[in-house]
C-alpha cells in the first residue's frame, strides 16, 4: 500500500512538473514570436538647400528589406501625404531602407531593429528651387515665313 502510494504521488509530480515545463516552452516560444518583428513607421521629409522649404515628401516610394539571415522580408511602400509609410511584422534585425521620389535625390540606410515599435526618419536634401522637378523652358514656336506680296502695279509681274 505504502509503496503503491510513493508511486502515485511520484507519478503526480512528475506530471506536473512535465505540464508545467512544457507551459514554460510554450509561454517561452509564444513571447520569441512577439518580440522577434517590430512595427515599423517611416517619416520622409525633403528640405532645399538655400531656403526655407521643408517638409513631407509625399509619394515617395520606400523599400523595408531586412536583412536577417534565414529571413526573406521585402516590403515596397509609398508614403502618404504626411509623408509617413508604415509596416507591420519587420523581422528584428538589420534593414536596409530605400527612398526615391520624384525631385530628390535617392536615399539608402540600413538600421538596427532592437524594439516592437519603431519610428525612422529620413531626410532628402535638394538644391534649392521653388518646384521639385526643372520645368523646361517652352520651345520656340515657328514664326511665320512672309509670303511675297503681289504687287499690282508691277509691270514685270
Amino acid at each position: 500500500m505504502r509503496k503503491e502510494m510513493w508511486t502515485s504521488r511520484t507519478l503526480s509530480i512528475g506530471f506536473m512538473l512535465l505540464f508545467s515545463m512544457s507551459m514554460a516552452v510554450v509561454s517561452s516560444v509564444a513571447e520569441t514570436a512577439n518580440q522577434a518583428h517590430t512595427n515599423l513607421q517611416i517619416v520622409v521629409t525633403g528640405t532645399r538647400k538655400g531656403t526655407n522649404q521643408s517638409g513631407p515628401v509625399v509619394n515617395a516610394q520606400v523599400l523595408v528589406k531586412s536583412e536577417v539571415p534565414g529571413q526573406s522580408f521585402e516590403e515596397p511602400l509609398s508614403t502618404d501625404a504626411n509623408g509617413i509609410a508604415n509596416v507591420s511584422n519587420v523581422p528584428r534585425g538589420p534593414v536596409l531602407i530605400q527612398v526615391t521620389a520624384q525631385g530628390w535625390p535617392n536615399a539608402g540606410i540600413r538600421q538596427q531593429l532592437t524594439k516592437k515599435n519603431e519610428t525612422i526618419s529620413i531626410v532628402l536634401t535638394a538644391e534649392g528651387g521653388a518646384s521639385p522637378t526643372p520645368t523646361p523652358a517652352p520651345s520656340p514656336s515657328a514664326s511665320p515665313t512672309p509670303s511675297p506680296s503681289l504687287d499690282t502695279n508691277c509691270k514685270i509681274c
